[in-house]
């Protein structure tokens, strides 16, 4: 049997820390401290998705992105296990003790891995030792891993005619190895179903063979790996894969989770704090622009008395005033 690899870790976001610097040799020396603090088991913190953007003076601004530790990397099965014996709540209060967010935010728990990989798709943003996320499984998510339940949902569809729903299944699933003829047998009997008069029953099956075959546990050569019992092995990481995408398919509004920004709501005082502190910066700016306004109107009035007197032939020895021409306002010349 395969055994699983300690990949994942349960984090939570805390948010950035920045350097700057000036040459390749001080970013290649974050990278490598970096990794030294990361592979230390002492460390309490995962730093990861580093980018460097370049300034207008030439030098280079380093964004560093921290999490916190909550549990030493494992394998999925027994994060799994961990997780899914409550929802989310439970686990923000199992981990009240450890959580670092601040007063008024909630902590924001994911499970992250290291991405060691190219996916092949052009990034926008490009990061080094970049972390990525993969749903935390409560209580409540558990049938998502049941096969049977699975291919309920996409009998499901298939009477339905969901065509949207197996496009987007084709295309979330068309990049993993070894199941390309099933992609492509999907697409037809979509085609077939929609444009063919054929039965809803072929968009079935093709999804059905398509799921069988996608949570397959493969070799590097590609060969289906087998237990003790000589029965299939299940990727537990595919069988994930395929059955959020099920649970979030259509999903309104369809929450994205990323790695690179807090996640979570704010609670309510937190969020009247934050508008209080918006209120009295704004009478504050509002205040400060009228104290600018009487003072102009005060410097504008003693301006006028002093060119007045000019006019009247006093001379004032340290500045004479005159109009702006355009503002028609008095200054100094």
């Amino acid at each position: 049997m395969k055994k699983e690899l300690n990949r994942y870790r349960l984090i939570e976001y805390l948010g950035t820390t920045t350097r700057v610097i000036h040459t390749q040799e001080e970013y290649e020396d974050i990278l490598k401290k970096t990794d030294k603090y990361n592979n230390s088991k002492k460390s309490k913190y995962i730093l990861g998705n580093i980018k460097r953007e370049k300034q207008a003076d030439g030098s280079y601004l380093v964004t560093i992105h921290v999490y916190n530790r909550l549990e030493p990397a494992m394998g999925i099965t027994a994060l799994d296990n961990l997780t899914s014996v409550g929802d989310e709540k439970d686990l923000i209060q199992k981990y009240a003790g450890k959580t670092k967010s601040r007063e008024g935010y909630t902590p924001d728990i994911q499970i992250a891995y290291f991405e060691n990989k190219d996916a092949g798709a052009p990034e926008t943003v490009h990061y080094d030792r970049r972390i990525k996320y993969i749903p935390v499984l409560y209580s409540e998510d558990k049938k998502f891993l049941d096969q049977n339940y699975l291919r309920r949902c996409l009998k499901y569809h298939a009477d339905k005619r969901d065509y949207g729903f197996f496009m987007e299944l084709a295309n979330t699933f068309c990049f993993h190895k070894n199941v390309e003829v099933d992609i492509e047998d999907l697409r037809i009997a979509i085609d077939r179903v929609r444009n063919q008069g054929y039965d809803s029953i072929f968009l079935y099956n093709a999804a059905s063979i398509l799921l069988r075959n996608v949570i397959l546990e493969y070799d590097k050569s590609g060969h289906i790996l087998r237990d003790s019992e000589g029965k299939y092995e299940i990727s537990r990481r595919r069988l994930r894969d395929f059955g959020f995408f099920i649970r979030d398919y259509n999903t309104v509004p369809r929450k994205i989770v990323s790695p690179v920004k807090y996640n979570q709501s704010l609670s309510t005082s937190k969020l009247e704090e934050l508008r209080q502190e918006k209120e009295a910066a704004q009478k504050a700016r509002e205040e400060a622009l009228r104290r600018e306004e009487r003072m102009e109107d005060a410097l504008q009035e003693d301006y006028a008395l002093t060119y007045w007197d000019q006019q009247e032939g006093y001379v004032h020895e340290d500045y004479e005033i005159e109009i702006d021409p355009v503002t028609k306002q008095f200054r100094r010349k």
